[in-house]
């Protein structure tokens, strides 16, 4: 099983090594390629989003729909760093697009905070819930200097 959370966390602390001169581009792609290839599609567009879990029946990997976004925001910050240590500029792209879709799908607009998944839309009970795992300060400082958006 693989969970959204954790591919994030994988390729936020590759990229801390790869500061260090520890962690290898060849290493992240690995962890980046998992990523790309479980995102979420919504209405039969592939988004930035991933999704939340992953579980490998004979070989293959089937996914659970929706999403998480405290992994999101970890993948999205990821690629952002790596995008500056690697000078990628497809790491830079990838982490534009899950930004926008974090806002996009993970944001509610009444009160201006992250939602705990794409699945908590305004029809869900959990549409306010917010989860201290999805509030990252320092990574909301990262996307706001990339993006200059200040939700």
């Amino acid at each position: 099983m693989a969970l959204s959370e954790g591919q994030g966390y994988g390729m936020y602390i590759n990229v801390l090594a790869a500061e260090n001169g520890w962690g290898k581009e060849k290493n992240f792609e690995r962890l980046n390629n998992f990523y790309l290839a479980h995102r979420e599609r919504i209405a039969k567009t592939t988004t930035g989003l991933m999704s939340w879990r992953m579980i490998e029946k004979r070989g293959k990997w089937k996914v659970d729909k929706n999403s998480a976004t405290d992994g999101d925001l970890f993948i999205a910050e990821a690629l952002l760093k790596a995008s500056k240590i690697w000078h990628n500029e497809q790491f830079k792209d990838e982490a534009r697009t899950l930004m926008n879709d974090i806002l996009r799908y993970e944001y509610n607009p009444q009160t201006n905070t992250l939602t705990v998944g794409n699945w908590a839309n305004s029809k869900s009970k959990f549409y306010n819930l917010m989860r201290t795992s999805d509030v990252i300060p320092e990574f909301f400082d990262d996307f706001y200097q990339e993006t200059g958006d200040q939700r």
